[in-house]
């Protein structure tokens, strides 16, 4: 969202620079490019709220929370076979820490 936010205002400042140099229709093009970077960041910033996801109900289950990689999984894990690996990153159950 920076990132958008910031290109605009290069861009901006670079159409000026074009443009006092003489070359208004290619300072025109820049202006709309840079109006474009404006509205990708606010795009961007409205994503998180949009999609935020819902936070599971887990009073009363146990979570178990994979050292490696932070995924949480909820239930009792131990009733997984013993092959069982994180869907993340692959590490076997044995790893995961019960969150307190």
């Amino acid at each position: 969202m920076k990132a958008e936010y910031a290109g605009e205002k290069s861009v901006n400042e670079m159409a000026a620079k074009v443009r006092a140099a003489g070359f208004n229709e290619a300072a025109d093009e820049m202006e709309i490019f840079a109006k474009q970077e404006g509205h990708h960041g606010e795009v961007i910033k409205e994503i998180p709220e949009k999609y935020k996801p819902e936070k599971p109900d887990n009073a009363g289950k146990k979570v178990y929370v994979c050292p490696i990689c932070g995924y949480e999984y909820v239930g009792d894990i131990n009733a997984e076979p013993d092959d069982w690996t994180c869907p993340l990153c692959g590490q076997p159950k044995s790893v995961f820490k019960e969150k307190q």
